[in-house]
């Protein structure tokens, strides 16, 4: 809980110049250390773009909600690979909505800093 805490706060600066390798480590833990308040969080991390960086993080976001959500939204009901940029992250987006980093900090137990 303290890890989504952490991710929560630091999310709004993901973005900011230099800060691609805070973005890259909070969301490669997010797989290992997440919890179900991420969610909405690591949603926004489903942007498209083709730098390593926002690529990076995208798979790792893909990782981490497939073990949050219990099934891999990569794959349809068959098993089979769908297609990723544009039908896979609007329906988790859909599925999922939204969330301040401040709201997910209050679902995390109150364990915010």
């Amino acid at each position: 809980m303290i890890f989504a805490s952490f991710f929560a706060a630091e999310a709004p600066h993901f973005d900011d110049q230099f800060n691609w390798w805070v973005k890259e480590r909070y969301t490669a833990l997010a797989e290992p250390l997440g919890t179900p308040a991420l969610v909405p969080l690591l949603v926004e991390r489903l942007k498209p773009g083709t730098d390593r960086s926002t690529s990076d993080t995208r798979d790792d976001a893909l990782d981490a909600l497939a073990k949050l959500l219990g099934a891999d939204p990569r794959l349809d009901p068959a098993g089979k690979p769908r297609p990723l940029q544009d039908e896979v992250m609007a329906d988790l987006r859909e599925r999922c909505g939204a969330v301040t980093p401040a709201a997910a900090a209050r679902s995390d137990g109150g364990n915010s800093r």
